[in-house]
């Protein structure tokens, strides 16, 4: 229940390197894009990319992540974006030229409009201007999402005996088939399946190890959440695992799996 008022503001670095729709590239902080030791990896996306920033930096203690997220904010160029997305993403070629990140992760709210043939180009446009800066890229599938906020669920769970089970709907499962299919022959380029790694035969993780809910909201990750999901992203990518190392905290003890 304490989760149902959670405050991401600084775990997802809100309004420095997580952006809102009303701020501009150049609100980005330089602390967000400063190049570091070890392998340099660029984190692009909108909410799904920042909730996995604190995971991330845990997994990979070696490496420098550098983030440029937005809210609301698809890693390509969509129809219908607002213009401040639309100004964030074309600067992408720009940017990956002038920091040349060893390695780009491509993290959104992935959803059916992303089928659209315009969409499937436009992501097309955005892992080619990676790849042409010289950077590998990953892709990180859909977030587990779910029809009603996560600790609400929890609660109807433990109080109520409310099934737990069937709460994502199956049109993630669906888009993440077709990212898979999508890009599994692009140069340069691996996916990792989120939804394979949190929710095996469509039974989703709902609770880290020390009984955190995985997101505190319907899809959201909590900081714990976070940290699991990045622990088990970096381990399923073979060019993210070699980038930095793997941070076991996530993933000791048994998470809770409905």
């Amino acid at each position: 229940a304490g989760f149902i008022n959670y405050d991401h503001s600084g775990v997802y670095e809100e309004g420095t390197c997580f952006l809102s729709p009303g701020q501009t590239f150049e609100a980005l902080q330089p602390s967000c894009l400063a190049r570091g030791p070890g392998s340099n990896i660029l984190l692009w996306g909108d909410s799904h990319a920042a909730h996995l920033v604190d995971g991330l930096k845990r997994a990979m203690s070696q490496a420098t992540l550098r983030r440029a997220t937005m809210a609301q904010c698809v890693p390509y160029l969509e129809r219908g974006q607002s213009a401040a997305c639309g100004e964030f993403n074309r600067r992408l070629p720009e940017l990956l030229r002038e920091h040349a990140p060893d390695i780009v992760i491509l993290s959104g709210n992935w959803t059916r409009s992303g089928m659209a043939p315009a969409a499937r180009a436009d992501l097309f446009a955005t892992i080619a201007a990676a790849t042409a800066a010289g950077s590998r890229v990953v892709v990180i599938g859909p977030s587990p999402q779910f029809d009603r906020p996560l600790p609400h669920l929890l609660i109807a769970s433990s109080r109520f005996g409310v099934d737990s089970d069937g709460h994502v709907p199956t049109m993630f499962f669906a888009v993440d088939d077709f990212l898979r299919d999508l890009l599994k022959s692009v140069p340069q380029t691996d996916y990792v399946s989120l939804l394979d790694l949190l929710c095996p035969d469509k039974h989703c993780v709902l609770q880290t190890a020390d009984g955190a809910p995985l997101a505190w909201d319907d899809g959201h990750f909590t900081a714990q959440g976070s940290e699991l999901a990045a622990t088990r992203i970096v381990a399923a990518s073979p060019a993210l695992s070699s980038a930095g190392t793997i941070s076991s905290i996530g993933e000791q003890g048994a998470a809770q799996s409905r």
